[in-house]
């Protein structure tokens, strides 16, 4: 009788246990399904990580093989500068000095070349380069690199650098340097590394051709004659899916087969050079370590998750029941709150609204018209998608709201919305106060949607009247200042632009004569003329006194000389019709100038200088810097 006893107490004991060994038992289950799919997640992580990093190296060898590439088309750029100094490009002084360069680079060969493609070494072999279309862009003044070509006789892979030769920088193309270099020679120059050496890396043409291979990789590649037979032809080979992304320009990454170490990851990246790409070749176990070490890893961090579960049960549950006597007088608070915020939202000026953080809905009272307040589930991004809020101002609006979830009490931000009933965006202020509980948690806030549209307005007349001259209406000097250097900072700036500064004769008489009246009045009409004249983008200016710049981006000096002969015809016609019985005429300079570099104050230095001798002068109207033709009269 005694084993049935023990057993109906061990049963008793199981029967009370049932429940809470049941949950546990489903908790563990859930752990161990959640710690593989971690791992899952943790290894297909890994892989990106790797393939990210595999990437990142390999447009780091590229830059390192392109500055290798630099030295070399700087030793021909070198060569190329001090051979202008010869009249002879083929003479002996200029093949020793050609023999010195050579000696002094990493270069097979170096030749020179005429105008006509005849080149010599420093041994005085002759070779004809006519036909090699970087020596004959080379002699159009257009320095390079050549597509690489397979040497019949030595089967070496060879390209060379090509730079033209001047005798002064604007002078025209006496000859060419020309110098080659070799597969063997540029991989000894550039010696990359790809994961500690347990990697491959190469460049190549699209047609396969290899142009450089690490050390690693020289033995692998010395029995092909194309870097695409290096894959194995009977698994996934890349030549038939990657010469179209290739000859787009295209970059990216892909899996093959190697007969020699497996399954590989190839990352490939454009060189800069011509067509040239870099690949960098990995064996897959190299870049995926994790295993079964990584799995004993997860579950060890699953088995400690489940005890801080289980004691963060427990403290959740003290805190709840805590929470829990708080709630009544939590409530009291905010309807009191609540009942201030109405009666708020009914007598304000401004659009005020309640949001919720936890339910994250708004409630506007003020603006239906049944007088009933109106929800917004998921206020925020309803209000973005139903386009209230700018989309260059939607993730501000949305982290305003973000930010309060924090415990930040106040934030505002001046955003474009667009108010019920209007079609465009006007700027209002945003403002976002924290409402807390007592424990000091965010749960509602109060927001404020200001129209500051006249304010900014305001501010935009101000700051337009700083950059605009009272009499005329045109730019003043710090707004010519602005539009000069808004044409340097322009993306599809134009190559060149006029900067025209005039000045009008005999003003002063005018205004001694007729009075200062009669000469605003020709100002004013001055600058009409000069609105008239002046071509689509450019800017007009008045920058003191009688002097005037007009402002033509996209002119050169033909230009810039026909819009010169222009205002000089019609500022003489202009007194005549102001009925003005002193004779004011017009003195222009003329300056073009680069705007990539362009500054206000050496372009008006420039445009000063020429001013002054078209001044000195006398029936000369347009006097221009630079040029070899005669001004306009």
């Amino acid at each position: 009788m005694v084993q049935p006893r023990r057993f109906q107490r061990l049963k008793t004991q199981v029967r009370k246990l049932r429940l809470p060994l049941l949950g546990l038992f489903v908790l563990l289950l859930g752990l161990i399904f959640s710690t593989l799919d971690l791992y899952f997640q943790q290894d297909r992580a890994a892989r990106l990580q790797s393939e990210s990093l595999l990437y990142e190296q390999t447009q780091s060898n590229a830059a390192l093989l392109l500055t290798a590439l630099g030295r070399q088309m700087d030793a021909v750029q070198t060569a190329a500068a001090a051979l202008s100094a010869f009249s002879d490009l083929q003479g002996v002084t200029a093949r020793t000095t050609l023999r010195s360069y050579l000696g002094e680079s990493e270069l097979v060969s170096l030749w020179v070349t005429d105008r006509n493609g005849l080149g010599q070494d420093p041994s005085g072999n002759v070779q004809d380069f006519s036909g090699v279309e970087v020596v004959n862009k080379a002699l159009l003044g257009q320095a390079g690199w050549s597509a690489a070509w397979r040497e019949p006789s030595t089967g070496q892979v060879m390209f060379c650098a090509c730079a033209p030769v001047r005798r002064a920088p604007n002078a025209p193309v006496s000859g060419a340097v020309v110098g080659v270099l070799t597969t063997e020679q540029l991989s000894g120059i550039a010696n990359l590394s790809s994961f500690d050496g347990t990697g491959y890396i190469a460049a190549t043409q699209p047609d396969g051709l290899v142009l450089y291979y690490s050390r690693s990789l020289g033995t692998r590649l010395a029995g092909h004659q194309n870097f695409w037979e290096y894959s194995d032809p009977d698994s996934y080979t890349p030549e038939g899916s990657l010469r179209g992304p290739m000859e787009a320009g295209e970059e990216g990454l892909f899996y093959y087969r190697s007969p020699y170490r497996g399954r590989v990851a190839s990352c490939y990246v454009r060189l800069g050079v011509g067509d040239w790409y870099l690949f960098q070749d990995v064996p897959e176990s190299v870049m995926m370590r994790s295993g079964l070490h990584s799995l004993i890893l997860l579950l060890e961090l699953a088995a400690k998750l489940l005890l801080c579960f289980l004691f963060l049960v427990f403290c959740l549950s003290r805190y709840q029941r805590q929470r829990e006597k708080g709630v009544e007088q939590a409530e009291a608070r905010l309807q009191l709150t609540n009942q201030s915020l109405e009666i708020a939202l009914t007598h304000a000026t401004i659009s005020l609204f309640l949001y919720d953080v936890y339910s994250r809905t708004l409630t506007a009272h003020h603006v239906s018209d049944t007088g009933q307040p109106i929800v917004l589930e998921n206020g925020p991004a309803q209000l973005v998608q139903r386009g209230a809020v700018a989309p260059q101002h939607a993730s501000t609006f949305l982290g305003l709201f973000h930010q309060i979830k924090s415990g930040i009490p106040t934030v505002q931000a001046d955003l474009l919305l667009r108010a019920v009933g209007r079609a465009d965006y006007i700027w209002n202020r945003v403002i976002l106060t924290t409402v807390f509980d007592q424990y000091r948690s965010a749960t509602h806030a109060i927001v404020t949607f200001e129209d500051i549209s006249e304010e900014r307005r305001r501010e935009e007349e101000l700051a337009q009247r700083a950059h605009k001259d009272p009499l005329t209406g045109l730019y003043n000097r710090e707004g010519l200042r602005a539009q000069v250097n808004a044409l340097r900072c322009s993306p599809d700036r134009p190559a060149t632009g006029a900067f025209l500064l005039l000045d009008l004769d005999h003003f002063k008489e005018v205004n001694d004569t007729l009075g200062h009246p009669a000469g605003d009045r020709l100002l004013r009409e001055a600058a009409r003329v000069l609105e008239c004249l002046c071509p689509d983008g450019g800017a007009c200016a008045r920058i003191g006194g009688d002097e005037f710049v007009l402002l033509a981006p996209g002119l050169g000096w033909q230009g810039a000389e026909e819009l010169a002969g222009q205002i000089c015809r019609r500022m003489p016609l202009l007194t005549e019709a102001l009925e003005f019985q002193v004779p004011v005429g017009i003195s222009v300079g003329v300056h073009v100038f680069e705007c990539a570099g362009a500054h206000l104050d050496a372009i008006y230095q420039e445009a000063d200088v020429a001013l002054y001798a078209a001044k000195r002068e006398r029936g000369r109207w347009v006097a221009t810097r630079g040029l070899n033709v005669e001004p306009s009269v």
